[in-house]
């Protein structure tokens, strides 16, 4: 009791302590503002304390005449800031800094324009477009954009952006540029995204042009919106009072004269009714800015130089676009000296655009740094969101049967990215042209090979353009393609190019991203696999045909995304975790290298290898090599092949074994055996034979049985230079017969799986092997699982398992190391398959997808759950053919896994693990077995398993941050 007593007045100590110097260090902070604030003020002039409310304009190229101009005003005159429209980026950041370094007061610095628009190319500029953003139509997406934005602009050396517009995009006034769409919902919501975004990371923002010009229209030579109040406040509105919600610092008056707010013909920046309107009923406190740019139609109401002079009367606080700054604080100066202007009311405007640069320049707050990974994920998920299906008839995207052969031609400048993003799925012809009548010469002959032909279209011109590759006559060339051909086309280009005239009868898919760089290049070629889906809708009207949301939604096919951390919440450092143990285990010898591959909700996690493919070798393991998965072949294989036969009516786990194989059966114990025990290891077969040790007499090969050299009667391969007799199958086949059931009880049995080879052959007509690859493993686009990898890939890419001084007296590379299986020729229902992580983590996605694929449904989903669910749960916790948890939890996978998880481990040291319940898709592939099989330190140390913990602790955490 006394314990929590003093706890309690310690407690109680800490937090007096805590407030009173969190009191003193607000006070002191208030105490050095008000120091600063005074000590500046006082020293300005009159002409400087008005120069604080003037931005200096400079246009584009950054010429020298304009740098020295800049110069003057901020010595001479005290200029607020200095406003860059679109500039070279070349020589930006020194003209900056050399403008922040002349001025004893600190400047604004903003920047008017696009930054994609900027003339020297930067990769790091690169950004969404308004149109992009606007189909994505996401405010989370907008708020991460702009702050990556943000960081960006800071780092040239901005703190100040006027780019967030709340203008709607209209028929009356089609200016698309810089705009998000046409529903005022919709752009509200993506203006305060973009607000937050900024403002979160230290940036001034300012939104135009009040209130709102989309509806507005130009009378004798004078911009006029005639919306009713109600329709005003309903439509026009709507971004700037959501701005103003998300904290927007600025405003910028339109020069539109608006009815509904003052009826006297006054544009909005001369307005005193307009200001009063926005501080009152609107409730903004932040600074109202007058635009002299947008300046048509002003002379009816002020002279050019009078222009700030008027508007500051009328209560705006600070003035871009002025044409002659100079002239313009004069007649300010003379108006206060003439008792035009109260010098009180200059005196505090000005204190109070110096009490915002205190705290927002001098004081603001370190902003967060924000990581490589976040800035490529807001790009990516902008781009992922932000395109529109215009046609997909018959579903041709995205891809589905990969066995088909595709060609693929790009068109126009800067097209590599989406080479490269379809090839990580499957490795298609590519050919790349400038013209379309290049192509079309140059392919004339070769079409009619393929099955699909996917053309992409590259434009980096983002305005109407007459010239546009959209009307470069590529529909005229699909036309004379063979009608067996699909035709997809997906274009990167402005969608102000497409209207009611652009042809798309020659296609059967038509997609528009409306940019062409590297994210938007990569994120489409994961639509057209299918690795991700479209919702994308039009923001605003293109044409009476392609009105504002058209777009067809396409549902993600399933197949594995590729991204990053931040889009899943996951903690790099949480995941370090796994590089550890690796790292140990691989010093510690429990394996010479692994190969590791997670997927959480259909994206890929985490896809490493670590290692050597032995001790001794200089190599390194890489993604792509090929490990002997042993026993994990019993789902990845025949599990697989007897689900897909039981989806098509052909099997029946409850049937024997003699109903699929009597010829092979009849007469044995064998026969009666069901095969739904068989599948749960609960049938009484013993665990295993060593059929080799027959094979093999004093140390030496039965020459009756082998053969060094392939020859007739010879041909199944066993390992290098080792052939067996072809009909030892039967042989094999033979002693499993004649073996002595056990009781009816859960014992963990290769044999089951010798059957179901045969039984898969039987039904289907066709080899093992060849049914799994053709019907199942290439379909899907999964090159790398195979029986006998040999044929198919270079021994240096497969990972060798044991030096195997028993049987095969060799180093076993490329062969399978069960001696059962080598026996088969390579081939068994219990072993023999070779992959890498990622494909076989494809495979068990698709299981996991309850049997769907690239938009195939490879398995029915009711199978799918009665083979990965409990049989037997109250003496055996056995899917068919899946390994699950203990009733208890853990076995197999790790206590953290769910008890609706299922999967399969290996005698290599191999483990593939899905779990449902958190969408975890978890495959580990090692050569534990080299040098040696009695190496089980794998095991010993629990590797597997607390690797798979790991990573369940890492999603459990970023699951947590999403909530």
């Amino acid at each position: 009791m006394i314990k929590k007593q003093l706890s309690l007045i310690f407690f109680l100590i800490v937090l007096v302590f805590t407030f009173f110097s969190y009191t003193n260090r607000v006070q002191l902070d208030e105490e050095n503002e008000e120091a600063w604030l005074l000590s500046t003020f006082s020293k300005m002039t009159l002409d400087e304390r008005i120069g604080q409310f003037f931005f200096l304009d400079i246009q584009n190229d950054l010429k020298a005449k304009q740098l020295k101009e800049a110069e003057t005003l901020i010595l001479k005159n005290k200029i607020g800031g200095i406003v860059f429209h679109s500039p070279e980026l070349l020589g930006l950041s020194e003209s900056i800094d050399n403008s922040k370094t002349i001025s004893k007061i600190p400047l604004f610095i903003g920047l008017e324009g696009e930054i994609e628009n900027f003339k020297s190319y930067d990769a790091l500029s690169n950004f969404p477009t308004s149109y992009t953003l606007g189909v994505a139509n996401d405010k989370i997406i907008n708020e991460r954009i702009a702050r990556v934005k943000a960081e960006y602009i800071k780092e040239l050396g901005f703190n100040y952006d006027f780019t967030v517009n709340g203008n709607l995009i209209s028929e009356i006034y089609p200016r698309y540029d810089n705009r998000f769409g046409e529903n005022p919902l919709s752009v509200s919501r993506l203006v305060s995204g973009s607000v937050l975004g900024m403002e979160s990371q230290g940036v001034i923002t300012s939104i135009n042009d009040f209130p709102g010009i989309g509806s507005m229209e130009e009378i004798n030579n004078h911009f006029v919106l005639n919306e009713t109040k109600t329709a005003l406040d309903a439509v026009n509105l709507l971004p700037f009072r959501e701005a103003i919600k998300a904290g927007v610092s600025s405003l910028i008056m339109s020069n539109a004269s608006v009815q509904a707010i003052d009826s006297s013909g006054l544009p909005m920046s001369l307005s005193r009714k307009a200001i009063d309107y926005i501080k009152g009923e609107m409730g903004f406190k932040g600074l109202i800015i007058a635009n002299q740019n947008a300046h048509i139609g002003l002379k009816k109401h002020v002279g050019q130089h009078k222009f700030a002079l008027e508007a500051f009367k009328a209560g705006c606080d600070l003035f871009i676009g002025v044409l002659d700054v100079e002239k313009s604080i004069k007649e300010i100066e003379l108006a206060v000296l003439s008792g035009g202007i109260d010098i009180e009311e200059i005196n505090k405007r000005c204190l109070q655009i110096l009490k915002i640069k205190y705290k927002r320049l001098i004081k603001s707050k370190e902003s967060e740094k924000l990581s490589d990974g976040y800035k490529n994920w807001a790009r990516n998920s902008a781009y992922e969101n932000g395109f529109v299906v215009f046609k997909n008839e018959g579903g041709k995207l995205p891809l589905k049967d990969f066995t088909e052969k595709y060609i693929h031609v790009s068109i126009g400048p800067k097209f590599e990215y989406f080479i490269e993003g379809i090839d990580r799925f499957k490795k298609i012809d590519h050919y790349h042209f400038y013209t379309v009548k290049e192509a079309e010469e140059k392919l004339k002959d070769k079409l009619v090979d393929y099955d699909h032909f996917i053309l992409t279209l590259h434009e980096n011109e983002y305005s109407r353009n007459s010239q546009s590759i959209l009307k470069s006559g590529w529909h005229e060339w699909l036309k004379s393609f063979p009608s067996s051909i699909d035709k997809s086309v997906i274009a990167f280009t402005s969608p102000l190019n497409i209207d009611d005239r652009i042809d798309l009868s020659s296609t059967d898919a038509f997609v528009l991203s409306f940019e062409n760089n590297d994210f938007t290049q990569e994120r489409l070629s994961q639509f057209v696999v299918g690795a991700i889906g479209s919702k994308g809708q039009l923001s605003f009207k293109l044409s009476d045909k392609y009105k504002r949301g058209f777009g067809l939604e396409v549902s993600n096919g399933g197949r594995l995304k590729h991204t990053n951390l931040e889009e899943l919440r996951v903690d790099e450092l949480k995941l370090a975790k796994i590089d550890s143990i690796v790292t140990q285990s691989i010093r510690n010898k429990v394996f010479p290298g692994c190969q590791i591959f997670v997927a959480v909700d259909g994206k890929i996690l985490y896809n490493k290898s670590f290692g050597k493919p032995m001790y001794k070798d200089s190599v390194n393991v890489d993604n792509s090599n090929l490990y002997d998965i042993a026993s994990v072949t019993k789902v990845a294989a025949s599990t697989i092949a007897l689900m897909r036969l039981e989806s098509q009516g052909k099997i029946d786990m409850n049937k024997k074994l003699k109903d699929y194989l009597p010829e092979l059966v009849e007469g044995s114990e064998m026969a009666s055996i069901c095969l739904k025990d068989m599948m749960t290891h609960q049938a009484g077969l013993p665990a295993w034979i060593p059929f080799y040790l027959r094979t093999i007499k004093g140390g030496v090969y039965d020459s009756s049985i082998y053969s060094p050299i392939s020859k007739p009667g010879y041909q199944t391969k066993v390992a290098e230079g080792l052939f067996v007799l072809d009909t030892y199958t039967d042989t094999i086949y033979k002693r499993i017969l004649k073996s002595k059931l056990e009781a009816k009880t859960y014992k963990y049995s290769d044999l089951g799986y010798y059957f179901v080879k045969k039984i898969v052959e039987k039904e289907t007509g066709v080899k093992f092997d060849s049914y799994l690859r053709d019907s199942i493993y290439l379909p899907m686009g999964l090159t790398s699982i195979c029986y006998k990898p040999l044929d198919y890939f270079p021994l240096h890419q497969i990972i060798p398992t044991e030096n195997d001084s028993a049987f095969r007296k060799q180093v076993v590379r490329g062969y399978v190391h069960d001696p059962g299986a080598a026996l088969l020729g390579g081939v068994g229902g219990h072993a023999g398959l070779f992959a890498t992580a990622s494909d076989l983590g494809a495979l068990m996605q698709m299981v996991l997808n309850n049997g769907k694929y690239g938009n195939v449904q490879y398995i029915d989903s009711a199978v799918i759950k009665k083979y990965t669910s409990c049989q037997f749960c109250e003496t055996n916790r056995r899917g068919l053919g899946f390994d699950r948890p203990n009733r208890s939890g853990g076995g197999t996978c790790d206590k953290i896994a769910s008890q609706s998880s299922y999967g399969h481990s290996g005698f290599t040291g191999t483990l593939v693990w899905s779990d449902p319940k958190y969408n975890i898709n978890y495959v580990f592939l090692s050569n534990r077995v080299y040098p040696s099989a009695e190496n089980w330190k794998i095991v010993e140390q629990n590797v597997r398993t607390n690797i798979q913990k790991a990573i369940y602790e890492a999603v459990f955490d970023a699951k947590t941050k999403m909530k």
